[in-house]
């Protein structure tokens, strides 16, 4: 009985190769069969590139993964709240800085203040505040003036200041007295003044002989303003001269002779050097230049005088209305 080899048939790349245990016995193609052939198909790709088994497990050994820093979104939302923390933290100081260098400061001017007032020494040893200046009553603003009214002769109303000073312009190129003054947002034109009803009334219809539309009123004087004690008892002493003033220079427009006539010169001087209100004194003198021409009249009754009187206590109104509308 023949003895039996073991052959192994291996196909490498389409080309059958067979391997036999017994070297000595001549290798000789055997009828293959399905049950005794086990067949290796290997891929046929000729352009692999050969690696050893070698390489292979010194690349596996060399190459070690890296881990790639990343920031997780907890993390970034970590950061972003210690960098909220941190500039709440900087604008909180800063401010409480601020405040603290404000109060500080505030601090050194009262004390600055405080210093300036120093104690003084009694003999005694003892040491006492100096008493605080207390503000005089002259010093002190006042707003009102006693009330006083007068009759004026009123030629027209205007609504602004330039309309009623061109009307005062065309009244005067006609040869009567007359001025302007201010009554709320609205311009008076006024030709005449007097302090008694009967006198005044008289004087309008003289006015209306002549052809002007006029007509006869109460007018009050104005009482509010800005003024000191001072000035205020100035100016309450200026109002009955200016009552008298304005009968007496009604009475010349008329043509009559001034009955209780008598000169305030000297008290309308001693009340110029009374104040330095520069308003106020432009109002005496005017005053003072009505008294002069009155007194021209009495002994000459020149119309011409009565006009000047006339002319400048109207001027003296204005500027009355002037310095109590401020």
């Amino acid at each position: 009985m023949d003895k039996q080899s073991n052959k192994i048939s291996i196909k490498i790349n389409g080309e059958e190769k067979t391997i036999s245990e017994d070297q000595n016995v001549k290798k000789e193609p055997l009828p293959q069969t399905e049950s005794d052939e086990f067949t290796w198909v290997l891929p046929e790709k000729q352009d692999e590139k050969i690696v050893s088994i070698e390489d292979l497990r010194h690349v596996k050994q060399s190459k070690k993964p890296l881990k790639k820093k990343s920031f997780s979104p907890s993390h970034t939302s970590i950061m972003k709240k210690i960098v909220l923390v941190v500039s709440l933290a900087v604008v909180v100081g800063v401010g409480l800085g601020m405040f603290s260098l404000k109060v500080m400061t505030n601090n050194e001017e009262v004390v600055s203040i405080t210093n300036s007032e120093e104690p003084s020494v009694e003999t005694g040893g003892s040491l006492s505040e100096s008493p605080a200046k207390t503000p005089t009553k002259q010093d002190e603003p006042v707003k009102t003036v006693k009330a006083q009214s007068l009759y004026v002769v009123q030629a027209g109303v205007f609504s602004s200041k330039e309309s009623g000073e061109t009307a005062q312009k065309e009244m005067k190129e006609k040869g009567y007295t007359a001025t302007s003054v201010a009554s709320g947002e609205n311009r008076l034109l006024l030709v005449g003044m007097g302090s008694e009803a009967a006198l005044t009334k008289q004087l309008g219809e003289s006015y209306k002989a002549k052809g002007e539309e006029v007509y006869v009123k109460e007018y009050g004087l104005p009482t509010s303003g800005s003024l000191s004690q001072k000035d205020v008892d100035v100016m309450e002493k200026i109002q009955p001269i200016l009552v008298s003033l304005s009968m007496e220079s009604n009475r010349s427009m008329l043509g009559q002779k001034l009955e209780a006539f008598k000169s305030e010169k000297e008290s309308l001087t001693e009340l110029e050097k009374a104040t330095s209100n520069k308003e106020i004194q432009a109002l005496i003198t005017h005053l003072l230049k009505a008294n002069d021409a009155l007194l021209k009249y009495e002994k000459s009754t020149s119309e011409q005088e009565a006009k000047v009187s006339q002319q400048q206590l109207l001027d003296g109104l204005q500027q009355y209305v002037t310095i109590l509308t401020k």
